[in-house]
């Protein structure tokens, strides 16, 4: 049970419901799907209505520790620290965007037991399932990309000269081929900066995945984007003060 002072300032900040916490916890750690998942169970419960859940989808849709840990700074830097500042900043980031957001309160239609009760184990189950799901899409993404950069490359559209233009795509499009390009393309302060970009938006591959863990829910993405392109902003801001203070 979430002490009333917590719950006070969570619903200040956010401009929903204590109930909504757990998803966030869960989401800023496992990452996506879980958060996303566990908001779209409590709305087909009654427990959250579609308001709040499209004002949180962009606060518990983030990417998970190990994988920013891991994947990026230890599998692509060979810096876990730099990951782990890289995760840092996405937290920030996304707090920051809650503060300057929109504060009139939004509450649940239906007020029936708290996310907080519910089971968790069978949430994180239910998500991996959905993983399944997830893994084609990324696939689909993944060869889409890979046959608009043969099919640019042969047209010599891209060149050593302009390989932006193949980074700003597959960043758009899903975030871990972004963030190879990156490393294939930049070094230093601006792959360092890239990376957080690319990571703070997530690539539409994200969002075509939230439509998929619950198609019948009819959620809009229109404060999904709006929040992700501010968080993107704010992401490289940071970035830029982390690399000047740390190096």
């Amino acid at each position: 049970i979430l002490p009333e002072s917590f719950k006070t300032l969570y619903e200040k900040i956010y401009g929903v419901t204590s109930n909504t916490a757990t998803a966030l916890i869960m989401g800023n750690i496992c990452g996506y799907p879980v958060g996303a998942k566990m908001l779209f169970s409590s709305y087909e419960r009654g427990s959250l209505s579609k308001n709040e859940v499209e004002k949180m989808l962009p606060y518990v849709t983030n990417s998970s520790i190990g994988f920013l840990t891991g994947t990026i700074g230890t599998v692509l830097l060979e810096n876990t620290f730099a990951g782990f500042v890289i995760y840092l900043i996405q937290i920030l980031s996304s707090l920051i965007c809650a503060l300057l957001s929109e504060k009139s309160k939004i509450y649940s239609e239906h007020q029936q037991p708290s996310i907080t009760s519910i089971n968790i184990g069978r949430l994180i189950a239910n998500a991996t399932q959905n993983t399944v799901l997830i893994a084609g899409t990324v696939l689909c993404f993944n060869l889409f990309i890979t046959m608009l950069i043969n099919v640019f490359s042969l047209f010599n559209f891209i060149s050593p000269a302009n390989n932006a233009i193949k980074l700003i795509l597959a960043s758009l499009l899903e975030i871990t081929n972004g963030v190879i390009c990156a490393k294939n393309t930049l070094s230093g302060f601006g792959l360092f900066i890239a990376l957080n970009i690319i990571n703070c938006f997530s690539g539409l591959s994200v969002a075509m995945q939230i439509k998929m863990i619950s198609p019948d829910a009819k959620i809009s993405l229109t404060k999904y984007f709006s929040v992700k392109l501010k968080q993107t902003i704010v992401a490289g801001f940071l970035a830029v003060c982390a690399y000047l203070l740390i190096g």
